[in-house]
């Protein structure tokens, strides 16, 4: 047997504990960093409640609200709102205003359907329904106008 055979398992082993040793390092270093320091984590957004049903039945929608590229309110007939958050932005959707999709149930489903922005023709997956916490300062303004 070769000299470089004999060696061969000291070598593994130590490459072996090598980098268990630098990926505990790496782990420890992470969660000893500072949270106020990390900008890639979004802070948790008040607006969205409890996980809401994995598909809206489309009669019972009355209208939807666009709130951002990212964002659309979903009004049901009655006092319940829904909030899809979708994974990606959806460039234009603010903008324009309206969207389409096209469903062969009578559903709209979060994390499998797309939405297409109209006049741009850009298609966007839903994220998943939660329901809407009204935020408190647009209870006042509504407190107000009665």
């Amino acid at each position: 047997m070769s000299r470089f055979h004999k060696l061969l398992p000291g070598l593994v082993f130590a490459g072996l504990i090598g980098t268990l040793t630098i990926g505990t390092l790496t782990i420890a270093t992470w969660a000893q960093a500072d949270p106020a320091q990390n900008t890639d984590v979004p802070a948790p957004d008040p607006t969205i409640g409890a996980p809401g049903p994995d598909c809206l039945e489309l009669y019972q929608i009355d209208h939807t609200e666009i709130l951002d590229d990212y964002t659309i309110l979903f009004h049901m007939k009655g006092d319940k709102t829904y909030i899809s958050k979708l994974p990606h932005r959806c460039f234009g959707l603010k903008f324009e205003q309206g969207y389409a999709y096209s469903t062969s149930i009578p559903k709209i489903c979060g994390k499998v359907d797309f939405i297409t922005v109209i006049r741009r023709g850009n298609a966007c997956p839903l994220g998943t329904f939660h329901e809407y916490i009204k935020p408190a300062d647009d209870e006042q303004k509504g407190a107000k106008k009665s």
